[in-house]
């Protein structure tokens, strides 16, 4: 993921030898010259992009079937347990294995909560209400990820993310899944766009993150490195590296407190010291052949282009084949100055 305009700046700062005006090298960099320089208006207001995403989320909300067993048996069974006193438990919730999050769960069942006291309202109402719910909150972290990628990297940029995503039946499935995936994907994209709107102050985008992470889906914690490594290599060559060290240390204060959290919730649940999280990590990573990924089989390596290409369909052969682009211009570059 691309950074702010300041972080294109590297790039912007390398000078340009009469030679290596060629159309498409000249035109790249006028282009990241302007978009380091200026800041633009997203094409479509906020609130459009907003009513139009959530419109398309409660159509999921209400459709969309649950095509993953994990999502009845281990999230919604729970909190059925949590709101009425009687759910069915999985081996995911013994203490033996701990490897779901009841704070997660309970988190989900204190959203139900107000809308159960309505009189003669039905379990199946609740049941599309939080569905409804996680598809607000959805459609929010995708409005703002199209806002700050309008604002901080080109309005363009922003209206093809949304081109792309509102129509994908990947994100049709996700938006209103009750699964700690799609609850990762939610913050993960606000994290995103704080780092783009926000580049100098951290803390907030990594609270994102660490949300995602660790009441969420662990695995996604991978996806903050890439970030913070843009981040560190541009605040610390404005700044100082002494400043950026002072920066990250005011920034996990908040993380950890969302660590102490999680921590304390689930251990108190589970009547031990619990750290689901890191459960979930080893045991799907070093679980071993007769646990984890390996115990109901694994697809082959063509499986994530077959699901890409059931996902967005013919956006994502444009996606791999702007991978070209990105590698083509800069060799084309370097092979002009030669």
């Amino acid at each position: 993921m691309v950074g702010g305009p300041d972080q294109l700046s590297w790039y912007c700062s390398c000078k340009m030898s009469p030679r290596s005006q060629v159309p498409l090298a000249a035109a790249a960099t006028q282009k990241i010259e302007s978009v380091r320089t200026t800041k633009k208006d997203p094409l479509i207001p906020y609130h459009i992009v907003l009513s139009v995403i959530f419109s398309a989320g409660l159509i999921s909300a209400a459709f969309a079937t649950i095509s993953d067993c994990d999502e009845v048996f281990n999230y919604w069974e729970p909190t059925h347990y949590l709101s009425y006193g009687d759910g069915l438990q999985t081996w995911e919730y013994s203490p033996v294995y701990a490897i779901r999050s009841w704070l997660y769960v309970g988190v989900h069942s204190l959203l139900t909560l107000p809308f159960s006291l309505v009189p003669n309202i039905q379990k199946y109402h609740i049941f599309f209400i939080l569905r409804a719910v996680l598809a607000g909150i959805g459609s929010v972290s995708q409005t703002e990820l199209y806002d700050a990628l309008s604002r901080s990297i080109d309005p363009e940029v922003g209206l093809f993310f949304i081109l792309i995503s509102v129509p994908s039946a990947g994100m049709f499935q996700a938006i209103p899944a009750y699964l700690p995936s799609s609850f990762a994907m939610y913050f993960v994209m606000f994290g995103i766009a704080e780092f783009l709107k926000t580049p100098v102050f951290l803390s907030r985008a990594v609270t994102y993150f660490a949300i995602a992470g660790l009441l969420g889906w662990p695995f996604c914690l991978a996806l903050v490195v890439p970030q913070l490594l843009l981040w560190g290599f541009d605040d610390g060559r404005a700044r100082g590296s002494i400043n950026m060290v002072q920066r990250v240390a005011c920034s996990v204060f908040s993380p950890l407190i969302v660590l102490a959290i999680v921590i304390g919730a689930d251990s108190l649940a589970y009547r031990k010291l619990v750290f689901v999280p890191l459960n979930i990590i080893l045991y799907n990573v070093f679980g071993g052949s007769e646990r984890g990924p390996d115990l109901y089989g694994t697809e082959p390596w063509w499986y994530y282009l077959a699901n890409l290409s059931l996902n967005f369909n013919i956006m994502a052969v444009a996606a791999l084949a702007s991978i070209l682009v990105l590698v083509c211009i800069p060799i084309q570059t370097i092979i002009i100055n030669l």
